[in-house]
């Protein structure tokens, strides 16, 4: 591995991914105020979250420096799905449930837009040499796409405007299909050999990054289905 790829890139994945966190709270932060509670127990949730992020992230770094991921990629596999589980089981919390509904659409798809930063290190990755380009360029233009498409919907949602509904629809679907189709790439394709596999801030994208915005698509879904119910 060339000392210029982790150099150029690492610390950027390392920041993004932090500042992804960040943004992730701030997201349920908006869904938390309007939830009617006293502020001393808005500021202990939002606390409880952050410490959460906090220790997911040191897990995730924890895991990837031991080298767990390169051993058997089953575990990068758990690694995305168990942060899904757990939020999905959340819904049982009628709490919960009201904090996401609270949250305006136009946030969970202009949190989206941070996937074009994403898709383009991907796409850095390749040119590097770093990793097998049927899962770089599949990640990289996929994440571009669902990143633009991401920041139209809020537009259009923010505004209020016509096919605004149309627009977070779209959304939905191109990014969630680029999500079911670039992971399974990347468990059949990258392998032990591969230098991308002994670089572990790229673990931190799948491992830390992808639940979240996984997670605000089913947030999003769950606000289109209510409101063509109601």
């Amino acid at each position: 591995m060339s000392a210029f790829f982790p150099a150029q890139i690492a610390g950027q994945i390392i920041a993004f991914a932090v500042v992804t966190a960040f943004l992730f709270w701030f997201v349920l932060m908006i869904g938390i105020r309007h939830l009617g509670v006293a502020p001393t127990r808005q500021r202990a949730l939002g606390a409880i979250i952050a410490v959460v992020l906090a220790v997911w992230y040191g897990i995730a770094v924890w895991t990837a420096t031991l080298g767990v991921y390169k051993a058997e990629a089953a575990f990068l596999g758990i690694a995305v799905l168990v942060p899904i589980v757990v939020g999905v089981v959340l819904f049982a919390s009628r709490g919960y449930r009201r904090m996401v509904d609270a949250i305006p659409q136009y946030w969970f798809a202009g949190f989206h837009t941070l996937r074009i930063v994403f898709g383009f290190a991907f796409l850095a990755i390749y040119e590097l040499g770093e990793a097998p380009g049927v899962v770089a360029l599949s990640a990289g233009y996929g994440d571009i796409i669902s990143g633009a498409l991401g920041g139209i919907a809020a537009y259009l949602s923010f505004g209020r405007k016509r096919f605004a509904v149309g627009a977070l629809i779209l959304w939905n679907v191109v990014g969630l299909v680029d999500f079911f189709s670039v992971l399974p790439l990347g468990l059949v394709f990258i392998g032990p050999s591969d230098r991308i596999a002994d670089f572990f801030p790229f673990y931190l994208i799948p491992g830390y990054v992808v639940p979240m915005f996984f997670m605000l698509h089913v947030y999003s879904i769950r606000g289109l289905i209510l409101r063509r119910s109601r």
